[in-house]
């Protein structure tokens, strides 16, 4: 059953569309930002001869909370590239009555743990798909050092001692915590799947979420978890690696609990 729902989740094109849509848009992000009025003055200003490739891969998957949309438009795309592997996930068997067979090969709880699984495992290997492609791009691009082009405003936000220490580090940190969303909002956008019985209000309430959240949290329509380390002096309040997670393990609660709990109230529709 799980490696149905993984081929389903991973092997599809939903996903394909979702991995293309990802790498380009991250791409057209990391080249705005570098072409970006801010970037310019600082690039001017450091006297720097290369940007160097992976600061062009954390351009790429960085939303800036400066205001301007051009270097905050990944902010926008990302919740909702995230879903479409999962939207359907579940709606599909439902409609298709594929999940009565499902169900009495497997049981309820074996069932529910399949799809949750599945889905959290289309997202983390989507965003790692889509970083090993952009830094290869980034790579061929610039294959330079990438000097530290900025310095910290703030005493509190994640990451700041693996950046001032080691740019990779930093990037691998920055990494996992990418895959991390992808997880988080992939098995959110399966719980709303339920909730919703529709996969197009699936598809955008993680991205209503994600940004109302910001907005009451952080004082801007952004949450941190995609705001590049030399954005944060630009956030209203400090934030640290430690609230990043718990903001992450709530949303990825509410994602389990939707699905476990309207899936074992509505089962017998599904028998």
């Amino acid at each position: 059953m799980l490696k149905n729902d993984i081929r389903r989740a991973i092997f599809s094109k939903p996903f394909l569309f979702a991995l293309l849509l990802l790498v380009l848009a991250t791409l057209y992000q990391s080249f705005a930002t570098i072409s970006s009025d801010d970037m310019q003055r600082v690039l001017k200003h450091g006297d720097f001869n290369a940007i160097g490739t992976l600061n062009r891969y954390l351009f790429a998957f960085s939303a800036s909370v400066s205001g301007n949309f051009r270097v905050s438009f990944i902010s926008f795309m990302i919740p909702l590239i995230i879903a479409l592997p999962c939207g359907n996930l579940f709606l599909e068997e439902v409609r298709t009555g594929y999940i009565k067979n499902a169900l009495h090969r497997t049981g309820k709880f074996k069932y529910v743990f399949s799809k949750l699984l599945a889905a959290g495992l289309a997202g983390i290997v989507l965003m790692g798909t889509a970083m090993l492609l952009v830094l290869g791009i980034c790579f061929l691009i610039d294959p330079a050092a990438s000097p530290h082009l900025f310095q910290f405003e703030m005493d509190q936000f994640p990451f700041q001692q693996l950046y001032d220490r080691s740019m990779t580090q930093y990037a691998l940190a920055f990494s996992g915590n990418a895959l991390l969303y992808g997880f988080v909002y992939s098995i959110l956008t399966l719980g709303f799947s339920s909730l919703w019985n529709n996969k197009y209000f699936a598809y955008v309430t993680p991205f209503i979420l994600q940004h109302l959240v910001g907005s009451i949290l952080y004082g801007n329509g952004i949450t941190p978890g995609f705001a590049p380390a030399y954005e944060i002096g630009y956030l209203q309040q400090p934030y640290t690696y430690a609230s990043l997670v718990r903001e992450d393990m709530v949303l990825l609660a509410v994602g389990i609990i939707l699905f476990t709990a309207l899936f074992m109230y509505r089962r017998q529709r599904y028998v």
